[in-house]
């Protein structure tokens, strides 16, 4: 029978770090919800400080066993909570029944880089306000080979809730690089010879046109606004469209934008002259 966690601290402090970024930022810490995610953690080599399961009215987990074999073999401690207090912890309307508590993961840019010995390869978020979107470029730039995402400016927190769901996983794998302003960004890349290639309506280089198999940082901007007027760029892409639609989503463009960079090094990978 697992311990009961109903209206302790650590219902209490997995309920502040679903809610609100401010308490994920002093705590160092964010939640993880679902078992398919909490697994995908434990396989990533993620510590988790403990995990919540949703109980019946008898005191039994309504997760699979499997799951919470895995736990005990990862020695990660768990709580049981009575399902109508255990919804209440989650920001989706049909929680499911698990949730951990961890501690926030920093990425260094320079860490990442040394881990492979691939050209480098960044997608750069500025401004991104949508934690999908920003979940979902964390994503795709897992599954086009990307090295590391870096994020800035008023982009929206890598661990808010439905980021983290967003991500699918990836925010695990792939490190996360925060920078405090556009122009730290664009220094550090200068400074390692990565070139940037911003997305923007206006661009003269069509996308599949950009030369992306060298040292390439993808510059994905602000749904609305687009990237800053005077944030320096090496290269301004545009990605030609057909039809009336003006622009893409912006997770869509990053998407696009970050499976030509893995085309052409797949391209060359075959034909080093490509």
């Amino acid at each position: 029978m697992l311990p009961l966690a109903a209206g302790n601290q650590k219902v209490k402090m997995a309920r502040r770090l679903a809610r609100h970024r401010r308490d994920r930022v002093a705590e160092q810490r964010f939640v993880i919800e679902g078992p398919t995610l909490i697994a995908d953690a434990l396989a990533a080599g993620l510590r988790l400080d403990y995990v919540l399961l949703a109980i019946d009215d008898d005191g039994h987990p309504l997760t699979d066993p499997i799951f919470e074999e895995s736990l005990v073999a990862h020695d990660v401690e768990a709580y049981g909570v009575a399902k109508p207090d255990f919804d209440g912890l989650s920001s989706t309307k049909a929680p499911q029944p698990a949730l951990a508590v961890a501690p926030l993961l920093i990425g260094d840019l320079d860490a990442a880089l040394l881990r492979t010995l691939a050209e480098p390869f960044v997608v750069a978020l500025v401004d991104v306000a949508d934690p999908g979107n920003v979940g979902t470029l964390i994503r795709a730039a897992e599954a086009a080979g990307a090295h590391a995402v870096a994020v800035t400016g008023d982009t929206a927190d890598v661990f808010n809730p439905k980021t983290v769901r967003a991500a699918a996983g990836s925010l695990f794998r792939l490190p996360v690089v925060v920078f405090a302003t556009a122009p730290d960004l664009a220094r550090a890349l200068a400074e390692r010879s990565i070139a940037t290639f911003g997305a923007r309506m206006d661009g003269s280089l069509a996308y599949d046109q950009a030369p992306f198999a060298g040292p390439t940082a993808l510059l994905i901007g602000n749904e609305a606004h687009g990237l800053p007027a005077d944030l320096r760029l090496d290269h301004r892409v545009t990605i030609p469209m057909l039809g009336a639609p003006e622009s893409l989503n912006a997770a869509m463009a990053g998407t696009v934008l970050a499976f030509e960079v893995a085309r052409q090094r797949r391209a060359r990978s075959v034909d080093p002259t490509v």
